[in-house]
């Protein structure tokens, strides 16, 4: 079994912002290869991305493959996603880990990301029992429809 080292590491700014999903993976992925200088989009023959709910959280699925546009990866010995809740980013690494010491590939890029704070659109209030009206108690104004 070969060795296997961490060769580098990147981070995104933390907190409510606007950024997009694909502008969290960039600015980390970015901070990586500005980290390690030696290591270009072009050497990294894998890349797992670690995510959990993305499709629900910001409405985006296809991720390992977004990413790997995003950052200008062409990854040929793997390209997949982990969702494991908290353990997605650990979980990434060991699948790096394991594809690397097996001699699959030489470079893998292990990427966590989570955009929990996604806006919705505004929609009017609808009839629910939760904001205070119910189909039987939310009665339009003026129709003559409802009137006693």
């Amino acid at each position: 079994m070969r060795k296997v080292a961490l060769v580098g590491a990147g981070v995104s700014k933390f907190g409510v912002r606007k950024a997009s999903y694909r502008d969290l993976i960039w600015e980390a992925g970015k901070a990586c290869f500005d980290a390690t200088p030696a290591v270009k989009p072009k050497d990294v023959e894998g890349l797992v991305v670690g995510s959990v709910l993305p499709e629900r959280t910001a409405f985006q699925s296809h991720i390992s493959s977004m990413a790997a546009e995003a950052l200008g990866i062409r990854p040929s010995a793997l390209s997949a996603r982990t969702e494991h809740m908290c353990a997605s980013g650990t979980v990434g690494i060991r699948y790096a880990y394991a594809f690397i010491a097996a001699g699959l590939a030489d470079l893998v890029m292990v990427l966590g990301v989570e955009k929990l704070n996604q806006p919705s659109p505004r929609r009017p209030a609808s009839p629910s029992p939760l904001n205070g009206t119910s189909p039987r108690t939310a009665r339009p104004k003026s129709s003559s429809r409802w009137s006693a």
